[in-house]
């Protein structure tokens, strides 16, 4: 009776588990909002294991800087010269701080080990359908944003299962220095995965791709933005698109730790309030901001996309942003006074009818 009486309770488990799943829904409306309000192209898209893919300019392809790592990654551990031994010093002088510190000099030698014939090879095996590599400049090869996430949602089952764990190990222990955007959301109940992307300290490129995992429950994203004035600014563009994007996704762990929604994707700091005004997503007077000024506008030449990212420390300071205590997200988009908030809106509020948000059922590839 006692074993009858389990398998009831795990039936119940599953079949809530599933109920929350379907009721969960990435806050795609908003991040398009908010990204109307900033400076730079941004492009996402969110996928869960029960093949439901949301995402706006999906298929836009940009430059991967060093998002390219964690294919390289996979296509080390998976290449036949490692797969079938143990990892020794040398192997671990390539890969941790490949992806630890996103160092480009390992991950040249890691491209000239497994070669374009590696990389391909994951491409082809995780259903990417408009990668590009690009040999000489790596940091130059094109992505877009569903090829990335659909990687990303099963990206342990792409090694070999004798490295799986090393593989996530690594993913998981990405240095403090580097774990901006989506690193610095509070996400309870969940494990952080990521690999992250960005043109020479410049605001030319800046990605995440993210794996959130909680036991059997899955969720991934790739935010990629293109044309930031700054990479300050462009750090702040992503997580403010992570945490629209990731409203409410304790919905998805209710049913077996109780989290709850509200308290999932809160930024892990808050900013001191300086005065009042109106927060520019979703137009309340309960948020605090301060003043802020357009960075200049810089540009990077297309060989320092993926050459140097030495510039990885949190020291440049991003721009004062809003924290909206109505809407609970934050940052909400930068403005200048109260006129420069009400224009915002105004863009805001057209944008909601005129994006285009990609909803769609996907066959597992």
């Amino acid at each position: 009776m006692l074993a009858v009486a389990l398998c009831w309770l795990a039936c119940l488990l599953c079949a809530a588990q599933a109920l929350a799943a379907a009721a969960w829904k990435p806050g795609v409306r908003a991040a398009i909002a908010y990204a109307h309000t900033r400076a730079g192209v941004v492009s996402f898209a969110v996928r869960t294991q029960q093949h439901r893919e949301w995402g706006w300019r999906v298929t836009r392809t940009v430059p991967s800087a060093s998002v390219l790592k964690a294919m390289l990654l996979v296509a080390y551990l998976d290449d036949a010269r490692v797969r079938d031994r143990p990892l020794g010093a040398h192997d671990r002088a390539l890969i941790d701080p490949m992806i630890e510190r996103s160092d480009n000099t390992a991950a040249t030698r890691v491209l000239q080990f497994v070669g374009a014939r590696g990389v391909y090879g994951v491409a082809e095996r995780a259903g990417m359908r408009r990668f590009s590599l690009d040999p000489v400049i790596w940091g130059l090869s094109r992505i877009d944003a569903a090829d990335q996430a659909r990687f990303f949602l099963h990206v342990d089952s792409h090694v070999v299962a004798r490295h799986r764990a090393a593989a996530m190990h690594l993913l998981a222990s990405v240095t403090p220095s580097q774990r901006w955007g989506i690193g610095r959301l509070r996400l309870p109940g969940w494990r952080l995965y990521f690999k992250g992307g960005w043109g020479a300290g410049t605001g030319e490129v800046e990605h995440q791709v993210v794996l959130l995992r909680h036991g059997a429950t899955r969720v991934a994203l790739a935010v990629l933005i293109t044309s930031s004035p700054s990479h300050a600014y462009a750090k702040q563009t992503l997580q403010g698109v992570f945490a629209r994007l990731l409203r409410h996704v304790g919905l998805l762990l209710a049913p077996v730790r109780g989290v709850a929604p509200s308290a999932a994707a809160q930024p892990a700091r808050q900013r001191p309030s300086v005065r009042t005004s109106s927060c520019a997503l979703c137009g309340s007077g309960a948020s605090s901001s301060r003043t802020w000024r357009s960075p200049s506008r810089s540009s990077a030449s297309p060989t320092s996309i993926g050459a140097s990212e030495s510039c990885s420390s949190d020291s440049v300071r991003s721009a004062s942003a809003t924290d909206c205590a109505a809407c609970s997200i934050s940052p909400c988009a930068p403005v200048e006074g109260a006129g420069a908030v009400a224009g915002a809106n105004v863009r805001v509020a057209s944008s909601w009818r005129s994006a285009k948000v990609v909803h769609v059922r996907w066959a597992r590839p």
